[in-house]
């Protein structure tokens, strides 16, 4: 019998931010949980990183100078990552949630969303309730969801 391999918590993080404040913030709270930190300010450096990095947790600012942070949702399911994403926005909580529809419809896992002006107490306790990551080759592949589970993770804003 094959065991699904165990994650622990995460310990590699990229924000994306063309602001440097919010890059910082991020990068404070991840210190203080014990997350190494990497930052890019452009979607072709967030590009970059993904692809030769395999982080933990992805924060992307929704509204990038020259882009929007959609784009790189595309290289994270290129990249097969199995980053958790947690958009920050100045936009819309609609915006912010069709967002995370769209990352979720792409396979990604996402952890949640947050607004700006970016306040750490939300971000830390999204950094420690994050999704699992998929687990391959799990017994529990095709098994039926138990209905307790998803209310449970429903309550517990785990599921977005």
């Amino acid at each position: 019998m094959t065991m699904a391999p165990q994650y622990g918590p995460a310990t590699r993080l990229l924000v994306v931010d063309d602001d440097a404040v919010p890059r910082l913030i991020v990068a404070r709270a991840a210190e203080m949980l014990g997350i190494a930190t990497d930052g890019a300010a452009t979607l072709a450096e967030a590009v970059a990183r993904v692809r030769s990095v395999a982080y933990d947790v992805v924060v992307l600012d929704l509204g990038l100078r020259d882009h929007d942070g959609i784009e790189l949702l595309r290289s994270l399911r290129e990249a097969d990552s199995q980053a958790a994403v947690v958009f920050v926005s100045g936009f819309d909580v609609r915006v912010r949630q069709a967002a995370a529809r769209l990352a979720g419809a792409l396979g990604l896992r996402v952890a949640g969303t947050l607004a700006k002006p970016l306040l750490v107490e939300p971000l830390v306790a999204l950094l420690r309730t994050l999704p699992e990551r998929a687990r391959a080759n799990s017994a529990e592949d095709g098994a039926e969801i138990d209905p307790a589970l998803l209310k449970a993770a429903i309550d517990a804003d785990e599921i977005v």
